[in-house]
């Protein structure tokens, strides 16, 4: 019985363990040794990760790489590596652009492997007239030895400023305006080749572009570049809109931090190009716009562009709605140019088709500025004036022009009351000083006679 427990775990220890690392880039090999002229397998594994991954030697005359970029995405791939010359380097491979399956950023991690490249042992053979004259033949033909350079040595875009992140990557982010860019790219080997060159057309949003050097020998490298177009056009680009014959109506993001001066507005008044000022929330959508008509356009003066969707008078407007259901509107610029329009999104509150009327809050005053108004895709457009609240409701509270809150009235009974008791006793107060007097009278004339 102890035989068999021992055979049992003699049999364990022989199964190989086997680790699963999670989130990785993996080699075959730590060390390697290989024969002059020989050509060896490494295989790179991602396991449950991907991206791009580059692999260079430290002496590329000892060692022939047939790949130096690779992707992975939970795969393997082979690279074949050809001894040239004897002697040891290392070979690096380096996570470029590395994410696990978990989201984890792999990227600059690397592996070295220690590779060696031992002499070929010359096999003896018998001396051999034919073998002597057929070695001088083929020595006669032997070809010289091909470049392995596939180094950068410079790369442009006319116009922009490229930006470096490394050997291998680029970036650069231009205006929406922007269509196409030129990319200019010399190798250091003239032998070289390079591929991606030129002009590319660039679409909204972002554009890989791979600039591709092979070595005379049949190495390549390859140059990752970046190009960011922005799908909005901002403040900053309006002058040069604003000159663009082919843009009549120029919708412009607006940035939270910035104001609306008086010199950019006397320019779009100037121009008679109609812009639209938008603001966008988190999920790109526009969440209100003020749209500014050059040829009605009347001030021109700074102004904050900020909305805010609550009133500091809420109360007050309350008592003069009756409570009635509505969207607030708060602007926190108080002197707002004349002529200009506010398309909001309202259909957090409304419905499309809904009619809305539109009122406007000052100094106790509710104002109406502007009834039967229809929800459209989800947004109500109207012109606004010089109020700092506004309250948008179905509701139809006003009548006439505006209504006010009523100045809180006193009872009528105590002012009745008190001057009949007033009145009373200043009468009763006559009839007691009369009736002295009567007295003062009637004893003189008894006393007389």
């Amino acid at each position: 019985m102890k035989i068999q427990k021992y055979l049992f775990i003699a049999f364990l220890l022989m199964i190989p363990k086997v680790v699963f690392a999670y989130g990785s880039i993996s080699t075959s090999e730590e060390t390697l040794s290989l024969t002059q002229g020989e050509t060896a397998p490494l295989f790179i594994q991602a396991n449950h990760a991907a991206g791009r991954v580059n692999v260079t030697s430290e002496n590329p005359n000892i060692l022939n790489l047939s790949k130096n970029d690779i992707f992975l995405d939970n795969n393997t791939e082979t690279i074949n590596i050809e001894g040239k010359e004897t002697g040891t380097t290392t070979i690096t491979i380096y996570n470029q652009d590395v994410t696990s399956y978990d989201e984890e950023d792999l990227t600059g991690k690397t592996i070295t492997i220690e590779v060696t490249v031992i002499k070929k042992e010359e096999e003896k053979v018998e001396s051999n007239p034919n073998d002597q004259e057929e070695n001088i033949d083929n020595e006669e033909n032997e070809k010289p030895t091909l470049s392995d350079n596939n180094h950068l040595k410079s790369i442009e875009i006319p116009g922009h400023e490229l930006i470096k992140i490394d050997e291998k990557n680029y970036t650069l982010t231009v205006k929406d305006s922007v269509s196409s860019i030129i990319v200019n790219a010399e190798a250091e080997d003239e032998k070289a080749k390079i591929e991606g060159v030129g002009e590319h057309h660039l679409i909204i949003g972002e554009n890989p572009i791979e600039i591709t050097i092979t070595s005379e020998s049949g190495l390549q490298n390859i140059i990752l570049l970046k190009i960011i177009r922005e799908d909005h056009h901002y403040l900053e680009d309006l002058e040069d809109l604003l000159e663009d014959p082919e843009e009549e109506t120029i919708e412009i993001t607006w940035k939270d931090e910035q104001e609306l001066s008086k010199e950019v507005l006397e320019e779009i008044k100037e121009s008679d190009k109609t812009v639209e000022l938008e603001i966008f929330d988190q999920e790109e959508k526009v969440i209100y716009a003020w749209i500014i008509d050059g040829q009605k356009l009347e001030q021109t003066h700074d102004f904050s562009p900020r909305v805010n969707f609550s009133s500091p008078h809420q109360e007050k407007i309350e008592n003069l709605t009756n409570h009635a259901k509505g969207m607030y509107i708060n602007f926190e610029g108080k002197n707002l140019p004349k002529k200009v329009k506010l398309k909001v999104y309202v259909k957090d509150q409304f419905n499309d088709q809904d009619i809305i009327n539109i009122y406007a809050y000052k100094d106790g005053v509710l104002h109406s500025i502007s009834k039967n108004n229809q929800v459209k895709d989800g947004y109500i457009e109207f012109e606004v004036e010089n109020y700092e609240d506004y309250f948008l409701t179905t509701e139809d509270l006003i009548k006439g022009e505006s209504i006010q809150i009523p100045e809180k009235k006193t009872s009528s009974f105590p002012v009745i009351f008190l001057s009949i008791i007033l009145g009373s006793s200043i009468l009763l107060l006559l009839l007691i000083l009369g009736y002295i007097i009567y007295k003062k009278r009637k004893t003189t004339k008894k006393k007389v006679s």
